[in-house]
C-alpha cells in the first residue's frame, strides 16, 4: 500500500516535472491546448473525483496521477493556452501532449486494470457481511 507521504512525493515530483518541461521546452503555437471557460470547469470537476480515489487502495496510485496530471494543466491554464513541449506529427495526424497529459492517461490505464480487483473485494465483503 502507497503511503500518504509516497503519494505526495509522487504527484509533487510529476507536477515539477511537468513545469520544467513546461517552461524549458519550447511548444509550437499550433501544439498548445486552447481552452474554454467550460474546460476549466471540467478540469477543476475532475480533480476532485482522485480525492475520493485514497480511500480505495488499488487506486491511490490512479487517483495520485489523475490529480497531479490535473492541477498541473490547470496551473499551466491559468497562464495561457497549456504547453505542449512533445509531439509527433505524419501526413494524415498530430498528437501534442505534455507530462501532466501522459499522468492523467496512465492514472486512467490503472484506474480501470484496478477495477476487476477493487469489484473482487467489495464482493467477497458482502459475502462475509451476509448481504446478497
Amino acid at each position: 500500500m502507497i503511503s500518504l507521504n509516497k503519494m505526495l512525493w509522487i504527484g509533487g515530483g510529476l507536477l515539477l516535472a511537468d513545469a520544467l518541461t513546461k517552461i524549458m521546452l519550447v511548444t509550437p503555437q499550433w501544439a498548445a491546448h486552447h481552452h474554454t471557460t467550460t474546460w476549466r470547469t471540467q478540469a477543476f470537476v475532475a480533480i476532485g473525483i482522485p480525492i475520493a480515489f485514497q480511500f480505495v487502495r488499488e487506486l491511490r496510485l490512479a487517483g495520485v496521477l489523475l490529480f497531479a496530471g490535473g492541477v498541473g494543466n490547470l496551473i499551466s491554464a491559468l497562464h495561457g493556452d497549456v504547453q505542449n513541449p512533445f509531439y509527433t506529427q505524419s501526413t494524415s495526424w498530430v498528437m501534442a501532449f505534455n507530462l501532466a497529459d501522459a499522468s492523467i492517461v496512465l492514472g486512467f490505464i490503472l484506474m480501470i486494470s484496478a477495477l476487476p480487483s477493487v469489484a473482487a473485494r467489495l464482493r467477497k465483503a458482502r459475502q462475509r457481511a451476509g448481504v446478497h
